[in-house]
């Protein structure tokens, strides 16, 4: 099971492995130029969408986190 964050018995977001070879290039093709970008030291990039958000490693995406709009 992926990991995930409930609180009072509401998901507020959950972690899913990619399952299908996605690289950046295709994710901003499909969803467009992401609100945020962050950069980590190790060279991973996280972008957050209105809904979601990916890791992106060697412009291919490595996870996704689903989240509800108001979470943030």
């Amino acid at each position: 099971m992926p990991p995930l964050l409930a609180m009072e018995w509401v998901v507020e977001f959950a972690e899913c492995p990619v399952k299908q070879k996605l690289s950046a290039t295709q994710l901003k093709s499909a969803y467009g130029r992401p609100r945020k970008m962050f950069d980590s030291p190790s060279g991973v990039k996280t972008w957050v969408y209105e809904k979601f958000a990916v890791d992106v490693k060697e412009e291919s995406v490595t996870t996704v986190v689903h989240f509800e709009k108001d979470f943030f």
